[in-house]
């Protein structure tokens, strides 16, 4: 469907399937346009040696006459510098085919051994979905640093003593995967006190 049209005829007038084509379209355009601003970026980054900016570094000069806040800015230089090294999601971000959001998710960890995976998981996730993917991923590279386990190893504990009134009170820093144990094991605590809560409430 023609763009251009689209933004200057009544849209009460489409077909369903119009309809449902043009948010579509509009949608990859955007991605697209996001794209090119990234790229943009990256040039700015490339030519910043030579003065153009007036001495103010990139997430400034974004900050001023875009209107982004510091944030944001600098993760756009951070997507625009992490994918000079990943061509397979620079591609698909280019054709509209993934969100900046999922783009700015996945660069955080992508690498020419996982670019492939990671972009196959963006393809069919939601932008949340994939920034608990790449949460996962950290946690895994964690727990599989030789330093990281150690330094967990050292800081793992765990305290538990009665209160006055009887009730169990628990305090400690667990490993991971120890952690995941012990919160399926609350879970299960928690489940049984809800189905109390409501049978009590029923007798009342």
């Amino acid at each position: 469907m023609d763009a251009d049209r689209l933004l200057l005829e009544d849209l009460s007038a489409l077909s369903d399937d119009e309809l449902v084509d043009a948010v579509v379209t509009f949608s990859g355009h955007m991605n697209a346009a996001e794209y090119r601003l990234i790229r943009l970026v990256g040039e700015l980054d490339d030519r910043s040696g030579h003065g153009i900016l007036g001495g103010a570094s990139i997430p400034q000069w974004l900050g001023y006459y875009c209107g982004l806040d510091g944030n944001a800015a600098r993760e756009k230089l951070r997507v625009a510098r992490a994918l000079r090294e990943l061509p397979g999601i620079r591609s698909c971000f280019a054709e509209g085919g993934i969100s900046y959001s999922k783009v700015r998710a996945i660069t955080r960890v992508a690498n020419a051994d996982n670019e492939k995976l990671l972009l196959s998981y963006a393809l069919g996730a939601t932008a949340a979905q994939m920034e608990r993917v790449v949460r996962g991923y950290r946690q895994v590279e964690r727990i599989e640093d030789p330093e990281t386990a150690l330094r967990q190893r050292r800081r793992r504990g765990l305290d538990w003593w009665f209160d006055d009134d009887g009730m169990l009170v628990i305090s400690g820093r667990l490993a991971p995967e120890d952690g995941a144990l012990f919160i399926r094991a609350i879970e299960a605590v928690t489940a049984r006190m809800k189905e109390d809560e409501r049978a009590a409430d029923a007798d009342d």
